[in-house]
């Protein structure tokens, strides 16, 4: 509701329309319920609740290539797609903690263009050239703050992937986000995917780059999480829609008890 939606806005290092950022006003935020045998006006349940305000990315993110990237404010080439992705990935989590510091329930939402491990692409993970094995260590690194998943094609890869991460790990300003991907938080290990390109045989190669991921605070108020995976549902899209409920509600709304 847009009474609770305090500023909707882009962000300064960011000049390509990749990113929205809708920041809420502090808002009563649901819990699980709590029974209670004092009297209610929900049939004996009263609802604990916290207030809590939101920052909700919207994002594109930059999809990495060898092909030039070309600067914003010159039009001159500055590095590959490749470095440009890494940079995003910085500026992304610079400005997510931020927010964090400031009291913001963070949720990163949109295509990502980074399938996170083995279970996120099929018929198998993208690992050449080693540079996609670089960019999503990079991203785990500082997105999940988890033990890299070995997903590179040869040991001295994967050690040149955790060493181009390391720094987010020795420097405390830039430290990870520590965030959840809901998607694996409630569906475990099960193979979905988001993006199904056009073209091809339905499901003959695809990959889930289409992520949601929330503030660890957020973690026991993620209820469920999913992928709206089938032809009908992407649509004229090559990307499926994914989607999240967080928060819960209080049992005993309505007339009926519903």
């Amino acid at each position: 509701m847009n009474s609770h939606v305090k500023q909707v806005r882009d962000v300064p290092w960011d000049r390509e329309g990749r990113v929205q950022v809708i920041e809420t006003h502090e808002l009563n935020f649901p819990l699980d319920n709590i029974t209670s045998a004092e009297p209610s006006s929900n049939n004996g349940t009263r609802t604990s609740s916290r207030r809590t305000k939101f920052s909700i990315f919207n994002i594109y993110a930059v999809n990495g290539t060898t092909n030039p990237y070309r600067s914003t404010r010159t039009g001159a080439p500055a590095g590959t797609r490749h470095d440009r992705k890494l940079a995003f990935h910085a500026d992304l989590l610079r400005e997510a903690r931020e927010l964090e510091s400031r009291g913001y329930a963070v949720i990163i939402a949109g295509d990502l263009n980074v399938a996170p491990d083995e279970r996120d692409g099929h018929p198998r993970l993208r690992t050449f050239p080693v540079q996609h094995v670089l960019n999503r260590a990079d991203f785990q690194a500082k997105f999940f703050s988890r033990d890299l998943v070995d997903t590179a094609p040869n040991q001295a890869s994967y050690e040149a992937a955790k060493a181009s991460v390391a720094k987010t790990d020795k420097n405390p300003m830039r430290r990870g986000l520590d965030g959840v991907d809901t998607f694996r938080h409630v569906q475990g290990s099960e193979r979905r995917y988001s993006y199904h390109p056009r073209g091809r045989p339905w499901g003959s190669g695809c990959d889930r780059v289409d992520l949601i991921v929330v503030s660890r605070t957020l973690a026991n108020d993620v209820v469920d999480a999913g992928i709206c995976d089938s032809p009908r549902d992407r649509g004229p899209s090559d990307h499926c829609p994914v989607w999240v409920e967080v928060g819960r509600h209080p049992v005993g709304i309505g007339s009926n008890g519903q």
